[in-house]
């Protein structure tokens, strides 16, 4: 039995020392990553670039901006009902002995946009039976207008379509206006998550380039017996959990630079490398908003947000579907006169000139198809209006919030930026007082570590004032 644990004591004792092994070899190696490859030439890559390739060529606002040009060609079609149409027809039938009913009609037909019709008309009917519909062999020129007098005279179907149309095109537009300050935000998000993960990983390798070189002269004081040799121990611990900060910045970096990747798009960012030469801006500068600008940004915003632009596009479709269903309880009255000719020998002025006038009328009994429609719409208005007042509260909140955001991770910013002045100075205490003589390895590692924590939280604060200003961006509309 006790021949069995002293086999697992030694076979644990080199698992153990191969991991440690393991280890060194991890510290002998340079710190790379699998999907970045490092470059020494580092551009820019500036907010402004960076934005207008989002919101260039990203696949969601490509979609919205396809849906303007949809809501265009749409409203394009419903102006097409207003096209003049010609029309025509000929026809003739025989008989034993020859041809009876040789009829001719053709016609231009003009739709007004207030309901009328203009028709230009020539009809040439000859060997007919019908002497009042026969005309002479010269055929018979006329032109007519067709009047509604009761329905369709405020509001008819074609300029129901038309302005449903017009507003659709603004609804679309102010769709692919929402969904661009939206994109942009999240985008900005990122690019700030980036920047953050650039200059955590580049705390990470300075601390642990700075506990590596430490340890390298630890060890030659050691074997000079300047030192004892258990410092070696002390700063090989501080080299190692510096070195696993290090690898946990760079997979932090290594997904900030994914994300910050799927948004750019085009042919020059088909491969990921492409960021792996670029570096971010510094965070943009600290902004505090007080409450002069707050009320400003308040209206403006109720004035910008393209979501409740949205809303009120489809509120005035509702409304003119509503226009159009109060118009369906007047009885249907069209009015029409023809003025025509059956000669064309004489000249313009000396041509007998006819008129023939007609009236049509159309009185439905129950009226139900209408009164449902109204019924409806007037729900859908209902709805619809508590739709936009909840929106109007949610645009006020985003903005008092967005506000309150910027205020407070402002003065977490400026506090960070403080404290991390300060830890910096008891560092270069710290490193003179060692250098002395007259602190140790444990002190110093502790101040170096309180440092590191500082440079963290002033970046966290840093991002976070960045990202709380691109969300007030977004409450505002001011992309």
């Amino acid at each position: 039995m006790l021949v069995v644990f002293l086999l697992v004591v030694v076979a644990c004792s080199g698992r153990l020392h191969a991991q440690f092994e393991d280890a060194l070899g991890i510290l002998n190696a340079a710190d790379t990553s699998v999907i970045i490859k490092q470059s020494t030439q580092a551009d820019t890559f500036l907010v402004v670039r960076y934005l207008s390739l989002v919101q260039r060529a990203h696949p969601e606002i490509r979609i919205a901006a396809a849906g303007v040009e949809r809501a265009r060609g749409a409203e394009t079609a419903a102006w097409g009902l207003l096209d003049p149409r010609i029309t025509g027809s000929m026809s003739a039938k025989q008989y034993s002995g020859g041809i009876k009913n040789n009829d001719l009609v053709t016609g231009l037909t003009v739709p007004l946009y207030w309901g009328q019709q203009l028709t230009i008309g020539y009809r040439r009917s000859i060997d007919f039976f019908n002497q009042d519909y026969a005309t002479t062999d010269a055929g018979e020129p006329s032109i007519g207008l067709m009047l509604p007098l009761m329905r369709n005279v405020q509001i008819d179907p074609t300029r129901t379509a038309i302005l449903r149309a017009e507003q659709a095109l603004l609804g679309a537009d102010a769709a692919y206006r929402e969904r661009r300050n939206l994109v942009s935000y999240l985008a900005l998000s990122d690019y700030f998550a980036w920047a953050a993960a650039r200059a955590r990983y580049a705390v990470a390798e300075q601390l642990y380039v700075v506990a590596r070189d430490r340890y390298r002269l630890v060890v030659t004081e050691i074997q000079r017996g300047e030192r004892a040799p258990i410092d070696s121990i002390e700063i090989l611990q501080e080299v190692l959990r510096r070195r696993s900060l290090l690898a946990r910045a760079r997979n932090q970096l290594e997904r900030s630079t994914v994300a910050l990747w799927l948004n750019l798009w085009g042919i020059e960012w088909e491969r990921l490398e492409r960021l792996a030469s670029m570096v971010p801006e510094p965070f943009p500068a600290l902004e505090f908003i007080d409450p002069l600008q707050l009320e400003f940004d308040r209206v403006r915003a109720r004035q910008r947000r393209p979501e409740l632009q949205k809303l009120q596009a489809e509120y005035e479709q509702l409304a003119v579907e509503q226009r159009l269903a109060g118009e369906q309880f007047k009885p249907l009255i069209n009015a029409s006169v023809n003025l025509y000719t059956p000669s064309w020998s004489p000249p313009l002025s000396q041509q007998p000139t006819y008129w023939k006038a007609g009236l049509a009328v159309e009185i439905p009994l129950l009226y139900r198809r209408p009164q449902g429609q109204r019924e409806q719409i007037r729900a859908q208005l209902a709805q619809l209006e508590t739709t936009i007042e909840q929106l109007q509260r949610r645009i006020e909140s985003d903005v008092l919030l967005g506000a309150a955001n910027v205020n407070a991770t402002y003065e977490q910013a400026v506090l960070a930026r403080a404290e991390r002045i300060a830890a910096e100075r008891m560092v270069e205490a710290e490193r003179q007082l060692f250098a002395r003589g007259e602190s140790d390895l444990l002190r110093l590692n502790l101040r170096e570590r309180l440092l590191a924590e500082a440079q963290e939280r002033e970046i966290e604060a840093l991002q976070a004032h960045a990202t709380a200003q691109a969300f007030y961006r977004w409450a505002i509309a001011d992309y």
